[in-house]
C-alpha cells in the first residue's frame, strides 16, 4: 500500500512538472506552399518549368510523329517487301519505340532536376527565414502546416507572414491559409 502511494505521488509530481515545462514551449506553424507562392520568383519558376516541359513534350511529339510515319509506311508496303527488308524495318521500328521510351524516362528525370535546380535556392532562403523567425520570436518548433498539425488554439502562431517579412516579400492583403492549424503550448 505504501509503495502504491509513493508511486502515485511520484507520478503526480512528474506530471505536474512536465505540464509546467510544456507551457514554456512555443510552437508555430507555416505553410511552405503558401510562402513559396508569395515569393516573387515563384511565377518565373512556374513559367520556366512550363516552358521546359513544353520543349520536352514538343521533342517527344516529333519522335512519336516520326514513329507513326515509319509505321504507316511499313504497314502500307509490308505485303510487297522482301523478307530481309521487312525484318530491317521491324528492327528499326522497335529501336524507335525503345528510343521513345528512353526519352520519356530521361525527360521525366530532366524535368525533376530542372524543378530542383529552380526551387532549391528559394526553398533554402525560406528555410533560413524560418530559422531566423523561430530564433527571433522564441519558437521551440515551427511545424509545416500542410496537414502535419491537427489543432490550432491561436492564429498568432502562424508564422507564414513573419517568414515572408523576413524574406522581404510584401504580400498585401494576403492571409495565410486557414486550413493549416497549429499547436499552442
Amino acid at each position: 500500500m505504501r509503495t502504491k502511494a509513493f508511486l502515485f505521488l511520484t507520478l503526480f509530481f512528474l506530471t505536474g512538472s512536465l505540464a509546467v515545462n510544456a507551457q514554456d514551449i512555443r510552437i508555430g506553424y507555416t505553410s511552405l506552399e503558401y510562402v513559396f507562392e508569395k515569393m516573387p520568383e515563384s511565377e518565373q519558376i512556374k513559367n520556366d518549368l512550363q516552358t521546359y516541359e513544353k520543349k520536352l513534350q514538343d521533342h517527344l511529339k516529333e519522335k512519336y510523329d516520326e514513329f507513326e510515319k515509319k509505321l504507316e509506311a511499313y504497314q502500307a508496303g509490308a505485303n510487297t517487301m522482301a523478307e530481309s527488308v521487312k525484318q530491317t524495318k521491324e528492327r528499326e521500328l522497335q529501336q524507335l519505340q525503345m528510343s521513345i521510351r528512353e526519352f520519356e524516362n530521361k525527360a521525366q528525370q530532366d524535368l525533376q532536376k530542372k524543378h530542383a535546380q529552380l526551387t532549391d535556392p528559394v526553398l533554402d532562403r525560406i528555410q533560413d527565414a524560418i530559422n531566423k523567425v523561430g530564433k527571433d520570436k522564441g519558437y521551440a518548433y515551427i511545424l509545416s502546416g500542410e496537414g502535419a498539425v491537427l489543432y490550432a488554439q491561436n492564429k498568432e502562431d502562424d508564422v507564414s507572414e513573419l517568414v515572408l517579412k523576413e524574406l522581404g516579400v510584401n504580400a498585401p492583403g494576403a492571409s495565410a491559409p486557414t486550413s493549416s492549424p497549429s499547436i499552442e503550448k
